[in-house]
This record gives structure tokens, sequence and C-alpha cells, in this order.
């Protein structure tokens, strides 16, 4: 039996799809030959963590440039991760679609019809991923899986210092330019719980262009940049605690690994509702919500992901501007600080009750697929 050719459709402004595929690719090495598209943030992690695939830098969110990639590779099936945007192609093409949603709780709209054209669609398990799909009632509901975990290298036997997760902050939404207020919010937190961090060095990590903006107002001291997948899994194992913005695959992965997290400030929309999820769950941390600080309406699902992000940009912009609440959200770090170890075993306890990883779920469907259909 050949190997199946697996073509693979990334978000490419978000760790988290990126994270999430090559979870996955390394599931399906013994029986897949795949070519994952990458653009800006994916295309780097990709290249780095995705050994057995093949990388193609081209622009996922262009449908014309990867028909152009279909022609060329005749892929058996396609893997796609939360990205819409390449669906029609991979239709017109006659090319099978196993989709990925990792926030599946998040947008207002799903379409049933769409869903149903998949030949196998999964949904991310997290808090409101159930309840809306057995609210949804669709005939053929999506497969619910585990965090898309990676594999990460044995923890520090004495961990010192602290790692900082900024993600990649630009996003098709959020600008270099328009990032600034938030970068502004996590640097004085940074420089005002400093003293509070545990003994060791402090390694921001971030994509190049948040680094570039964050880097002049820290402290020489501070390491700040994009970090390659490997030095990252190193430094998150050998770190005393993870500071980190609330988004989804890295605070997973500190979760189920028992690092100790606490937690900075929301810098865009998704990170928002995934806050409110986190405190819903007893696993988050209180005052540095920016609805407790300006007049901000936080839905519990998104309709217009563009309009929300604005409103959260803005109301960034509001705190940055106000030095008392700059302060405040400074010591609302600060206050997690130093990080109970009751709260880090509920944390992991909130991630295994998210079932097993999901990564090899989905290898196996996919495998499994392939082998039913190849003599």
């Amino acid at each position: 039996m050949r190997p199946l050719r697996l073509l693979c459709d990334a978000n490419p402004m978000a760790y988290g799809s990126a994270a999430s595929l090559a979870a996955i690719l390394t599931e399906t090495e013994a029986h897949a030959d795949p070519v994952a598209l990458g653009r800006d943030v994916s295309l780097e992690f990709l290249r780095a963590t995705a050994v057995n695939a093949r990388v193609i830098d081209v622009n996922v969110k262009d449908p014309r440039e990867v028909g152009a990639v279909l022609l060329q590779e005749k892929p058996d099936a396609a893997l796609v991760i939360s990205n819409h945007s390449n669906l029609r192609a991979y239709a017109d093409a006659k090319v099978p679609v196993f989709f990925v949603d990792v926030l599946f709780w998040y947008g207002e709209h799903k379409d049933e019809a769409l869903w149903a054209r998949f030949e196998q669609g999964f949904a991310l398990d997290f808090p409101g991923v159930r309840s809306r799909i057995d609210a949804l009632g669709w005939g053929r509901p999506p497969t619910v899986v585990g965090p898309l975990l990676r594999g990460l290298p044995a923890r520090a036997k004495a961990p010192h210092g602290t790692l900082v997760n900024l993600g990649g902050v630009r996003s098709v939404f959020v600008t270099p330019d328009r990032a600034r207020a938030g970068l502004a919010i996590v640097a004085h937190a940074l420089r005002s719980t400093e003293h509070a961090l545990p003994p060791g060095e402090i390694i921001i990590a971030c994509g190049a262009d948040a680094a570039a903006v964050i880097r002049p107002l820290l402290p020489s001291s501070m390491r700040v940049g994009a970090l390659p997948p490997a030095e990252y899994d190193a430094c998150l194992q050998s770190s005393a605690l993870l500071l980190t913005v609330p988004g989804l695959n890295a605070v997973l992965e500190g979760m189920a690994a028992e690092i100790p997290l606490a937690f900075l400030p929301a810098l865009n929309a998704s990170q928002c509702l995934q806050l409110r999820r986190y405190q819903q769950a007893g696993v988050g941390a209180s005052g540095i919500e920016l609805d407790r600080y300006v007049d901000l309406a936080i839905p519990e699902r998104v309709t217009d992901e563009q309009a929300l992000t604005g409103e959260v940009i803005a109301a960034l912009e509001r705190v940055a501007s106000s030095a008392s609440q700059l302060e405040a959200m400074a010591d609302a770090v600060r206050a997690q600080l130093p990080v109970p170890a009751d709260l880090t075993q509920r944390r992991q306890e909130f991630v295994n009750a998210l079932g097993v990883p999901g990564a090899r779920p989905i290898a196996r469907a996919l495998i499994e697929w392939w082998r039913a259909r190849t003599p």
C-alpha cells in the first residue's frame, strides 16, 4: 500500500493551528506522505516541527494559490485545521477533506451542510463544545477529540526562570501597529512583576513583529524573540513559571505538564473568550479581564470577529493610556504569584478531563480511511 498523499492546510497566523497539525503529522509518520502549506507564523513553525512533511510557502488564505498546488501535488486527501478559505478549491478538485475545528465553541455560525461535505469532521474539546453539538442536533455531528498536544522533553529536575508566552500576536485582524497597546500593557506588567518572578532568566517568546515592538519597552536583561520550537519546548520544561496570554495550545500544554502558570491579559478577541472559560472552569485568573477596566461586552460566542477585535484593541488602548489602570493590571498579574500547587493540580485535571490527546485518533481515522480505499 502506497503512503497517503496528504495535503495539510493550517491557519497561517496561528501557532495553535500549526502546532495542532504538527501533533497529528507525528502520528501519521509511517503511513502518509504529507505536504504542509504555510505562510507567516505557521511557515517557520512547520518547517521546524513537521519533519516528515514537505513544507511549501504559499498563501493559505488565497484559494487560487492553493488551487495551483492541488494541480501539482494531486493529493488523496486534505487535512485542514480551522481554515475555511480553501474549502471550495478542495471541492472543485474533488479532494476529500478531513476538517479539524480547534475553536468549535467560538463562532456563532456553524453550517451543517458544509460539515456534511467533509469526509470526517473533528472538534477539539473545550468548555461548551459538547453542549453546543448536542444543541445543534446535527445528523452527522463532528467527532469530539481531546487536546492536540505535542510531545515535550522531560521536565527539568530543578526548574528556574520564567518563560513568557505571547504567541504570534499578529493576526489577520491585528497588525503590528494595532498590537502596540496590548504589548505596552504586557511590558508594564513584566517590569512591575519582575521582582516577584522565580529566580533565573526571563524569556519572552513571541513573533518577530511583536518582538520589535516590545523589546525597547523591557529591561535588557529580558530576552525577547521568536524561539524555534525545540528551544521553546526546552525552555518550557526548564522554567519554574509559564506566564502566558490566555491562548489555547500553549496554555493546555503548560497545564498538562503541571507547570506553574499565571495569566497575562488577553491581546485579542478569542483570548478574551478563552479567559472567561478558564475562569468558569476554576483554572483561570481574575483581575486581568478587560471588561473589568473598560466598557466592553464579551459575548458567549462571536458573530463578527473583526468587529469584536476592534473593540478589544480599543479597550487595550484605553487601559494603556491610563497610569492607574496599567498599575491595576500589573497588580492583578502579580497577585497570581506564587502559583498555588493545588491550582496547578486542578489545571492538569482540567486538561485530562478534555480527553486523551486527540492527535492519534485523528491520524488513525485518516489511516483507516486510506486503507479502506487502497487495495
